[in-house]
């Protein structure tokens, strides 16, 4: 995981106003920057998708305990795994 550190936005801007920058390279910064965002937030819509599905899964074994010790009336598996 990234380590991320949290500095006022209009520190970072007047850091860069104080370089000399071509716009060839504030135009590559600037790209740079939302392919890595792009790349952070696939990451995390992923990490959402995989903890869904996982409680989807759990909730289902959750269930078919249930139902085997009795306190759920059971229900076709089929059913159980188009849940998940």
């Amino acid at each position: 995981m990234i380590a991320t550190t949290t500095i006022p936005l209009e520190g970072i801007i007047t850091f860069l106003d104080s370089m000399t920058l071509s716009t060839q390279n504030k135009r590559w910064l600037g790209e740079h920057l939302i392919e890595q965002a792009n790349q952070e937030q696939s990451q995390i819509e992923a990490t959402r998708e995989h903890a869904r599905i996982l409680k989807g899964m759990n909730d289902a074994f959750k269930e078919v305990r249930l139902a085997r010790d009795g306190k759920l009336q059971g229900r076709p598996l089929t059913e159980v795994l188009n849940e998940i």
